[in-house]
C-alpha cells in the first residue's frame, strides 16, 4: 500500500513471494501482467494501477477497493510515482520510466507537479552521477540527518596540544607552512585569515605579521591600504573615562586595539561593534576636527592643518584621540604607524626637507568611520563573520572565540554553522578534547588536524602575547598571559614550555639546564622585519 506497486524483480530480491501468494489467496493482492513484465498490486491500489495500464491482466481477477478518487491516467501516474518515491531514495526520471513502463514526458509532468506541491525535490544527490535525481522531501531529510550523524561518528577528537600544532601550521607559523617567497599578495592572504580581530596597533608590524611572513616589509601593508583592498579601524569601545578630565582622553598608543579588514568586509564587522563615542566626550581640538571631517568628507593631513588653522602637532594629537575612540580611519597605514611609534624611535627630521618628509603628509586621506547600524542583511553579516572564523582557525567552537570583540552571538553563529553543515560546506562534531558544545571545521582542516596530532615535532615556536594565537587561559589550561606586546610565549610540540613576562623568564615545563640558555634565546628573539620603501618596477630610475 505504501509503494503502490512492486515488480517481480523486487519481489524476488527481497523474498516477498510467499507472503504475496498468501495475500493473493485472500483476494487482498494480485499479480498484474503488463507486456512481458509482472507487477504485484494490493486491492486498495488496483484501480489506480489499472488507469496507468488499462490492458494489464490480473492473476487472480480480484475486485479493486477504491480508497482515493482518481479519474484520469495523468493523476494516476502522479499518485503511483508519489508512492514509489517514499521507498526509493534519490532516483532518476529514466529509472522511473523503466520501472513503471511509461513514457518520459508523462513521468516528467508528474514529477514537476510533485515538485510544485513541495513533495519531491530535484538535485544532484548521488556523487558521480551526471544526471539529476528526484527524491521525496521527508526521505531526503532523513538521509541527510543520518549522513551527518555518520560523519560525526567518524571524527576522533585531538588533544589541545595537537590543536595548537594545527593552528601554527594553519596560520603559517611553523617551518613547513611558511613561505620564502613573500610579497604583498601573500600578505593579503594572511590578512584574510586575521580579518576583524583586534590586535595592539604596535604588534601588527613588530610581531604578528613578521612571524607569519619571512622578510616582511612595512610598505607591503601601505600598498594594500592605499590601493583600497585593506582598511583599518578600532572596533571595540574604549574604556570608561572621566568625562570631566580631558587629561584622561583615550588616545591611540601601541597597545590600542586595531583591526585590519578588507574594505568590503569592514561594514560587516562594524555591525557588531560598539556605537561611536559621542563627540561631546572629546577634547576641543578633537571635537572641531571630527566636525570638520564629518561635514567635509575625507581630507589630507595638510588640508586639515590649513583649514582648521592648527599646528601640525595639534592635528596629530586630535587624530590620535579620534582613532583611540574608534571614530576615524585613513586610506593608508602610514599615519597610524607614525602615531603609535614611540618618540624615542622617531627619526629627527630637520632642515628644509621637514615638510616634504613628514610621514603624516603621506598618510593619505582621513575620514570618519560610518557606524550606521541597520538590521538590513543582518544574516549576511553573520555568515561573513562565520566564514572568516573558519578561515582563521580551521576549527571553531564557542570557547575559542571568547576573547574576540565585535562578534555576533554564538547562538547566531551556531545557526549559520548548522546551515553550512547541512549544505556540506563544513563538518560538525567533536574535534578538540575538553570543550563542551558543538564544534565545526572546514573539510580540508579535518585531515590535517589528525595528521599533525599524530606527528611529534620538536620544533619551538615563539610568539608575542599580543598575537591572536595567545590562547592561554582560553584553550590552553593555564593562567592567562597578558596580551602585552613585550610579553612572549614559547611553544614546543604544541605545549607551552616558557613565558617571558615583565622582563622575567618563567618556566612552565621542565627544561634541562644545558638547554635553558638556547630556549631563552628562542623565547625572547623577535621576528625579523625590514623597513623598506616601495620601488616602482617599471620606472625605477625615478627613485
Amino acid at each position: 500500500m505504501i509503494l503502490g506497486v512492486v515488480s517481480d524483480e523486487e519481489t524476488q530480491e527481497h523474498g516477498w513471494t510467499d507472503w504475496l501468494q498468501t495475500l493473493s489467496k485472500a483476494n487482498r493482492a494480485c499479480r498484474t501482467q503488463v507486456d512481458d513484465r509482472g507487477f504485484w498490486v494490493c486491492a486498495e491500489r488496483l484501480s489506480i494501477w489499472m488507469l496507468v495500464h488499462p490492458t494489464a491482466t490480473l492473476e487472480p481477477a480480484i475486485s479493486p477497493v477504491s480508497v482515493v478518487s482518481i479519474e484520469t491516467p495523468e493523476d494516476a501516474i502522479r499518485e503511483v510515482i508519489r508512492m514509489r518515491l517514499q521507498g526509493m531514495g534519490p532516483v532518476s526520471a529514466q529509472a522511473l520510466c523503466d520501472l513503471l513502463l511509461v513514457t518520459m514526458p508523462v513521468v516528467m509532468l508528474a514529477l514537476l507537479e510533485l515538485e510544485q506541491e513541495g513533495y519531491a525535490m530535484q538535485g544532484a544527490f548521488i556523487e558521480g552521477d551526471g544526471s539529476s535525481q528526484w527524491c521525496e522531501r521527508g526521505l531526503l531529510a532523513r538521509i541527510h540527518r543520518r549522513t551527518i550523524k555518520h560523519l560525526r561518528k567518524q571524527i576522533a577528537p585531538v588533544s589541545v596540544s595537537g590543536f595548537m600544532k594545527f593552528l601554527f601550521h594553519w596560520q603559517g607559523l611553523d617551518q613547513e607552512a611558511e613561505s620564502q617567497n613573500n610579497d604583498p599578495e601573500t600578505l593579503a592572504a594572511v590578512l584574510e585569515q586575521l580579518e576583524g580581530i583586534e590586535v595592539p596597533a604596535g604588534a601588527w608590524e613588530s610581531s604578528v605579521l613578521p612571524v607569519r611572513l619571512n622578510g616582511y616589509m612595512n610598505y607591503w601593508l601601505d600598498i594594500l591600504c592605499s590601493s583600497g583592498r585593506i582598511s583599518w579601524a578600532r572596533l571595540s569601545k574604549p574604556a570608561t573615562m572621566n568625562q570631566s578630565s580631558l587629561a584622561q582622553v583615550k588616545k591611540v598608543i601601541q597597545q590600542s586595539p586595531i583591526a585590519l579588514s578588507s574594505r568590503q568586509g569592514l561594514a560587516h564587522w562594524l555591525k557588531f561593534s560598539a556605537q561611536k563615542v559621542l563627540p561631546e566626550t572629546l577634547s576641543g581640538h578633537a571635537q572641531r576636527l571630527y566636525e570638520l571631517l564629518d561635514s567635509s568628507g575625507a581630507q589630507f593631513f595638510d588640508d586639515l592643518v590649513a583649514q582648521g588653522g592648527w599646528l601640525k602637532i595639534e592635528v596629530e594629537q586630535a587624530l590620535s584621540e579620534l582613532i583611540g575612540n574608534g571614530l576615524v580611519t585613513s586610506d593608508n597605514y602610514v599615519g597610524l604607524r607614525e602615531l603609535v611609534q614611540p618618540s624615542s624611535e622617531k627619526r629627527a627630521v630637520r632642515g628644509r626637507k621637514r615638510a616634504s618628509m613628514s610621514p603624516m603628509s603621506n598618510a593619505g586621506r582621513w575620514s570618519v568611520i560610518n557606524r550606521t547600524i541597520t538590521d538590513e542583511e543582518q544574516w549576511a553579516s553573520v555568515e561573513y563573520v562565520a566564514s572568516t572564523l573558519l578561515k582563521r582557525y580551521g576549527v571553531v567552537f564557542r570557547r575559542l572565540i571568547d576573547l574576540e570583540n565585535s562578534m555576533p552571538s554564538w547562538r547566531e553563529l551556531h545557526y549559520v554553522f548548522r546551515r553550512m553543515e547541512a549544505r556540506g560546506e563544513v563538518r560538525g562534531g567533536r574535534f578538540v578534547q575538553g570543550f563542551a558544545g558543538e564544534q565545526f571545521a572546514l573539510p580540508e582542516a579535518v585531515g590535517k588536524l589528525r595528521q599533525l596530532d599524530k606527528e611529534g615535532r620538536d620544533s619551538m615556536i615563539s610568539i608575542s602575547a599580543a598575537d591572536p594565537l595567545n590562547l592561554t587561559g582560553v584553550v590552553l589550561p593555564m593562567e592567562r598571559v597578558p596580551a602585552i606586546i613585550s610579553n612572549r610565549i614559547l611553544f614546543r610540540d604544541g605545549n607551552v614550555i616558557a613565558i617571558y613576562v615583565a622582563g622575567e623568564v618563567k618556566w612552565v615545563a621542565d627544561v634541562q639546564k644545558k638547554e635553558q640558555w638556547q630556549v631563552e634565546q628562542k623565547l625572547i628573539s623577535l621576528p625579523k622585519t625590514k623597513l623598506g620603501k616601495y620601488q616602482h618596477t617599471r620606472f625605477s630610475a625615478l627613485h
